[in-house]
């Protein structure tokens, strides 16, 4: 996996070197060991991977800067990746309470997602940790009523990410997106129409 996330770092160097400039060094045991206390439970052993060689991007502050380069979304940092879930989980704490469980829970909010990265609308693309669907890879749309699972594993969606960049072509798994390198510094993600 880390393996195929070189890759993607490489084609971004030489291709789209605003969004390569926007990476952040990978994560130490230290914060990772942070970032799993916070969220109560260990991260699957995919993201420790991944967030050893990646730890975020700078998120982008308009739709017009680098960053954005995760399927239209910009990978969190650790700060990011612990906002994100407290929002999860806000979410559900709230649906529990409210009586209307049976609409949020794992289908659009759960306190087993962990956000790695976010758009600049909220939408979240999320590693599941439930024990039944565990180091699968989701996404969840706020205007949407439920959340999809596009991959089943981390490995799976860098090598379609991969594949997509490197070729141009549409990635099925996520709406047909296809990436468009704008202004030869920063990779767009366009919804095949």
């Amino acid at each position: 996996m880390t393996a195929r996330w070189e890759q993607v770092e490489r084609w971004l160097a030489g291709h789209a070197p605003a969004d390569f400039a926007t990476l952040q060094a990978g994560l130490s045991g230290q914060e990772i060991a942070r970032l799993e206390d916070s969220l109560g439970f260990p991260v699957h052993h995919d993201l420790r991977s991944f967030l050893g060689v990646c730890g975020g991007c700078l998120f982008p502050a308009s739709s017009i800067d680098a960053g954005a380069f995760f399927f239209g979304y910009a990978l969190l940092d650790v700060d990011g990746i612990l906002a994100a879930h407290q929002e999860l989980v806000d979410m559900v704490d709230e649906a529990v309470a409210q009586g209307y469980e049976n609409s949020v829970v794992g289908r659009t909010a759960d306190r087993f997602w962990v956000p790695i990265a976010r758009d600049v609308t909220g939408d979240i693309i999320f590693i599941d940790h439930r024990a039944e669907l565990k180091g699968a890879v989701g996404a969840m749309s706020f205007g949407d009523p439920e959340s999809t699972l596009p991959w089943p594993s981390m490995a799976l969606m860098l090598e379609d990410m991969l594949s997509a960049l490197q070729s141009g072509k549409a990635l099925d798994a996520i709406q047909g997106l296809t990436p468009r390198v704008h202004e030869e510094r920063m990779v767009q993600w366009e919804i095949r129409g």
